[in-house]
């Protein structure tokens, strides 16, 4: 058995922590008082979360069409947090702070959480707190949003259509004009949301007027060429009435000739009955006109999306200023008003939530949680046992925290180095490296509260440049 040290960078006496927990009821999470997480293998980092953000994700959850026996447990899976514990392997014996092991499968919706493979699932943000909101989109919704776009088979100049302006759908409207799209239609029921995206330069589209197909053909007798389902398995029809495979028949219908469909929004296994959120889990079936698919000879592409396959490109050019994916939060709340956040989120009275749960101090080191798996994997749909994790293996090199040499994959996969570590070119066995790409520098969390900083805003047009 390998043994370790502990790294303490913030120490803290207090033994728990707040957490956001679901405990199998549908429509409710509560905020507990939780044993915070402990090392408890040399490549563990306790990250103390800073900001955590409320996915549409999440919902499926909340509303109890997901779970698996494994309640209760804590929620979220898009965090900014400062390493606050690190493990590094040592030939000395085992020292660990007196803290008892966490009762709960720890997620960042929480004030600590323990990340397994730390080296490999935290990443450096930079310095200071400008892009905070724009960067922890990174961690799931701009990525998901920037691959839904890229699934269609989008070209420059292409006419694309967004089912869903919630976060996600939002983004994917906001990446199809960055990236030159000629139009860009955004389909919901919420106005506010329809708002929002008009505001960006998208052209709403009201589900409640009628099926979206029938609305745009109006206009594009010719269909489109790129559909994005941003909604998936909860969507409803216009009488505004769950309908399993709604928006699927409808962008069959609305696709041009050898268009392409993108599905984004999950569907995914979970019980049917909202009573029952722990019974087992049945696969989701949905009706589809296929004959009508099949004379289009459109391309249906979709499924998981990793997000650090996209890491790099959307760094760079928030790092830049070239896009501001931040402005679709609107509510910054602490952590105990969390199940308020959620319950308005559930019923589209918020865009999207931030908690904040504090400020860093100037010289802590940043990073971000990286999801390296499936979306499968946050939505704990079964046993933990069957849960299963994408390994990348890395360079067996100490950690950076007691050395000054890192061994680097080309994506910035790594948490944060001191400022004064150096990189060398030593990737192995790692998936979606681009050996082109070099590490970015650590940052430092300042001493500037998230509440403190200017909220972002949406755009007042489109945005037209190109991504390099």
């Amino acid at each position: 058995m390998d043994s370790f040290i502990i790294h303490v960078k913030n120490p803290s006496e207090k033994l728990t922590m707040k957490a956001v927990i679901w405990e199998g009821k549908p429509y409710e999470t509560v905020v507990r008082e939780v044993p915070r997480p402990t090392i408890e293998s040399p490549t563990d980092i306790i990250v103390r979360v800073t900001t955590a953000a409320i996915c549409g994700s999440d919902l499926h959850n909340y509303h109890g069409l997901l779970g698996g026996s494994d309640v209760p447990f804590s929620m979220g899976h898009e965090a900014i947090g400062i390493v606050d514990q690190e493990a590094a392997k040592a030939s000395c014996p085992i020292l660990f702070p007196s803290l008892p092991p966490p009762c709960l499968p720890h997620t960042p919706a929480a004030e600590y959480v323990r990340v397994v493979d730390g080296d490999s699932v935290l990443i450096s943000i930079p310095q200071g707190t400008e892009h905070e909101l724009d960067y922890l989109t990174c961690a799931d919704i701009f990525a998901t949003a920037w691959t839904s776009i890229t699934q269609t088979g989008f070209q420059p100049g292409d006419t694309v259509v967004v089912y869903g302006a919630g976060p996600v759908g939002l983004l994917a409207a906001y990446s199809s004009l960055f990236r030159g799209a000629k139009k860009v239609y955004s389909i919901d029921h919420v106005e506010a949301r329809l708002a929002r995206a008009e505001s960006i330069g998208a052209i709403p589209i009201d589900l409640r007027r009628g099926d979206p197909s029938e609305q745009i053909l109006k206009l594009e007798p010719n269909g489109v060429a790129r559909v994005s389902d941003c909604v998936g398995m909860e969507c409803v029809n216009p009488s505004l009435k769950p309908q399993e495979g709604y928006i699927l028949n409808d962008a069959v219908r609305l696709i041009a000739e050898r268009g392409g469909i993108a599905i984004t929004g999950a569907y995914l296994s979970g019980p049917r009955d909202k009573g029952e959120p722990r019974q087992g889990p049945q696969w989701a079936t949905v009706p589809f006109d296929i004959a009508v698919w099949f004379t289009k000879g459109a391309t249906i592409n979709g499924g998981s999306v990793f997000p650090s396959q996209q890491e790099p490109t959307l760094k760079d050019l928030i790092t830049a200023g070239r896009v501001r994916p931040g402005f679709v939060f609107d509510h910054i709340i602490d952590i105990d008003q969390a199940p308020e956040a959620y319950r308005l989120f559930s019923e589209h009275k918020i865009q999207k939530a931030a908690i904040n749960n504090g400020e860093g101090k100037d010289g802590d080191v940043c990073v971000r949680w990286q999801r390296m798996v499936s979306k499968v994997h946050t939505y704990r749909l079964y046993e933990k046992s069957h849960v299963h994790y994408l390994r990348a293996y890395f360079p067996a090199v100490p950690h950076p925290a007691n050395s000054a040499s890192l061994g680097r994959p080309p994506l910035p996969l790594l948490a944060a180095p001191p400022p004064t570590s150096t990189t060398n070119d030593t990737p192995k066995c790692c998936r979606f490296r681009n050996a082109s790409r070099a590490l970015s520098r650590g940052g430092r969390y300042l001493n500037r509260s998230l509440q403190q900083a200017p909220s972002p805003t949406p755009p007042s047009r489109g945005p037209s440049q190109q991504p390099p």
